[in-house]
């Protein structure tokens, strides 16, 4: 798995948005060549190749074989815009998105038991044996985020991704809710991903959603519990 940086990653996405933005351009426009793109951001041109994939994916952009790239319409992101008018400060509303990335997750799932093909089940089998060889709690963290942003990615559901995407943004605010591996521990999660995973490959739905919702309750819960009402 390439290791690269997230919050680099995350960075550059944001730049390109900006130069959309501070470009003027609206949808059907076509957006700068990967060279001048690279040339604009000082960054490489593999890396914003890589990023151009990923907006293709979430439906902000279209590739067009020998007519470049261009930019769609931005009437999907509504409802993500809805959503983080409702994200508020407080126990309920925290109890609420948690309880929705549970259902987020359970329907990334749901598809790929159908969908995932194999190289890509051998790529999560790999992020997680990864828990198993660090020490540091925010190491365990930032795995564990990883794997569960990859599961969700590889649904290739753009208003899946988008609507958990925005959910996760705002619960990294909330550093205490964040994460199970604060409350359970890396060979836990181990041992938990690779059941789900096992299950997926066997394209058991059944037992796949059952084991992110058991995954999931009641420690994330309890989780909240705590930071809502500390002592």
């Amino acid at each position: 798995m390439k290791d690269v940086s997230s919050n680099k990653f995350h960075s550059i996405l944001n730049s390109i948005h900006q130069l959309i933005e501070a470009d003027g351009l609206c949808t059907g426009d076509r957006l700068p060549s990967e060279r001048e793109l690279s040339e604009r951001l000082q960054v490489g041109r593999s890396t914003v190749r890589e990023a151009l994939r990923s907006l293709e994916l979430l439906g902000i952009i279209s590739t067009r074989r020998g007519e470049g790239t261009f930019l769609e319409s931005s009437q999907s992101n509504h409802i993500v815009e809805l959503l983080a008018k409702y994200i508020l400060q407080g126990h309920q509303v925290l109890e609420n998105l948690l309880e929705t990335r549970v259902l987020l997750e359970m329907g990334a799932v749901w598809l790929l038991c159908d969908r995932l093909k194999e190289e890509d089940l051998a790529e999560l089998f790999e992020m997680n044996d990864q828990l198993l060889q660090v020490e540091k709690l925010e190491q365990v963290v930032q795995l564990d985020s990883t794997f569960h942003e990859r599961l969700v990615y590889l649904s290739r559901n753009h208003l899946l991704i988008r609507i958990w995407q925005e959910i996760m943004q705002f619960l990294h605010t909330k550093p205490a809710v964040l994460s199970l591996s604060k409350v359970t521990g890396a060979q836990t999660l181990w041992d938990e991903h690779k059941k789900l995973l096992t299950a997926i490959r066997e394209r058991d739905m059944v037992q796949s959603l059952s084991l992110v919702k058991e995954h999931f309750s009641p420690s994330m819960f309890q989780t909240v519990e705590s930071h809502s009402n500390p002592v």
